[in-house]
C-alpha cells in the first residue's frame, strides 16, 4: 500500500510543474485571440519572468501560448504571429532546463515537430520513452 502511495507520489510530481510558486493563469487554447488579446494573454507569464527569470512555470505557459500562436499562424489565421515557433521552441527549452516535468516535454516535442528540429525531436523523444516503464501483461 505505501509503496502504491509512493508510485502516485512520484508520478505526479514528475507531471505538475512546481506548485510552490505564486499560481498562473493556464493559457485558453479554445479561444481565437486577435493580436491585442493574445498580448494581455500572455501578460501574467511575461511578467512573472520579469520578476524571476527562473519561474519554470512562466516559461512554460508562454511557451505553450507561443505555440498556439505559431499553429494559428501556420494556418493562416494569425498573421500577427510570424516567429511565433521560435520563440515557444526558446520558452519551452527553458522550461525544461528548470522543470524537467513530462508536460514540458511533451509540449517542446510538439514544437520541435512544428519547427521542424527533428534531431532534437528525436532526442527529447528517446528521453520521453525512457521515462515510460513497461506494463506487465495480465
Amino acid at each position: 500500500m505505501a509503496r502504491g502511495l509512493l508510485v502516485v507520489m512520484l508520478v505526479g510530481a514528475l507531471t505538475v510543474p512546481a506548485a510552490a510558486q505564486a499560481p498562473l493563469p493556464p493559457f485558453d487554447d479554445m479561444r481565437f485571440y486577435d493580436q491585442a488579446r493574445f498580448e494581455a494573454a500572455i501578460a501574467p507569464y511575461t511578467q512573472a519572468i520579469s520578476r524571476n527569470a527562473n519561474d519554470g512555470r512562466a516559461h512554460y505557459w508562454l511557451g505553450v501560448a507561443y505555440l498556439y500562436g505559431a499553429r494559428l499562424h501556420k494556418f493562416g489565421l494569425a498573421p500577427w504571429a510570424a516567429g511565433f515557433a521560435p520563440r515557444a521552441v526558446a520558452s519551452l527549452e527553458r522550461a525544461l532546463q528548470l522543470q524537467p516535468a513530462t508536460e514540458v516535454m511533451l509540449a517542446l516535442a510538439d514544437a520541435y515537430a512544428l519547427v521542424g528540429a527533428q534531431d532534437k525531436l528525436d532526442v527529447l523523444l528517446a528521453r520521453l520513452a525512457a521515462l515510460a516503464r513497461p506494463q506487465p501483461l495480465r
